[in-house]
């Protein structure tokens, strides 16, 4: 996950961001990278952001302004990584349902106040995030080369 959880509000429980900054701290000493640790840990913050911020965000001018011009993948994108999570397989043709794409049962499956809505909203979220960071680093490398580079 390249998000940049830097870039992230801090988590409303203070022990709990204390205890994810001790093990980001831990695991940015190692000599080498543990990337199954780090995945599991930053999938483990975005959650838990998520569910502190995650509903605000997907209600602001800033995520529809995100989310309208990507429209044509988002959904399908955010269906698919939460039907691999329910079904603990990428591979759709082993999943019971929803092997083939119907963008109706697929709205419906995730439809507002649906039990897999959740997990749906959860990967939108994500999908923000990450535009948002790495326009931000973007952004921020761009201006410290001194503007746009040929």
């Amino acid at each position: 996950m390249y998000v940049d959880l830097r870039a992230l509000p801090s988590l409303p429980d203070a022990r709990q961001q204390a205890a994810f900054d001790r093990e980001f701290r831990e695991l940015n000493a190692l000599p080498t990278i543990d990337y199954a640790r780090v995945n599991k840990l930053k999938r483990d913050f975005l959650l838990l952001s998520f569910r502190a911020h995650g509903r605000e965000l997907l209600r602001s001018q800033a995520y529809a302004t995100f989310a309208g011009p990507h429209a044509q993948w988002l959904p399908a994108y955010a269906a698919f990584s939460a039907l691999r999570d329910k079904f603990a397989t990428p591979d759709f043709h082993r999943w019971p349902q929803h092997a083939e794409y119907d963008a109706e049962a697929v709205a419906a499956t995730f439809a507002p106040g649906t039990a897999e809505r959740e997990t749906y909203d959860f990967y939108c979220y994500v999908q923000y995030l990450l535009h948002y960071t790495t326009q931000r680093s973007h952004s921020t490398r761009t201006a410290e080369w001194g503007g746009a580079q040929g």
